[in-house]
């Protein structure tokens, strides 16, 4: 059974990853990814169903008419952005200005360096 519940994840994700998707394959991935979310409580501890994870891969096959197939729309980049911002914040009081802060200085840091004498021995 669990194999089974697997699978409808995995072949909805094959579907909408090909390079060409046709509105039926569209169509099946919904279904697989439907009853994947519906199995899932049969299957594991409820406390497990992240309710967001879930009801954003109801939007897939939306994503996939609107933008094309998964592959060309990746959020990756976006990801590590997130990852990036994360590692500028210290201490758990003050993020925004803290990411702030700490933007301000990798962006200004290389002005300030361009600026500074070739000859003057702080740059090395």
């Amino acid at each position: 059974m669990g194999l089974n519940h697997h699978l409808l994840l995995v072949h909805a994700i094959y579907l909408l990853n090909q390079d060409s998707i046709s509105e039926g394959m569209i169509t099946e991935a919904e279904q697989c990814l439907r009853d994947c979310i519906t199995k899932f409580q049969d299957l594991y501890v409820f406390k497990y169903l992240s309710i967001i994870n879930f009801h954003l891969l109801l939007h897939l096959s939306e994503n996939v008419r609107n933008l094309g197939p998964l592959w060309a729309s990746s959020f990756m980049p976006l990801e590590d952005l997130n990852g990036q911002l994360k590692r500028l914040v210290h201490g758990t009081t003050h993020a925004a200005l803290q990411i702030t802060s700490g933007l301000s200085q990798l962006v200004n840091l290389p002005i300030m360096l361009s600026k500074l004498d070739q000859n003057n021995n702080i740059r090395t």
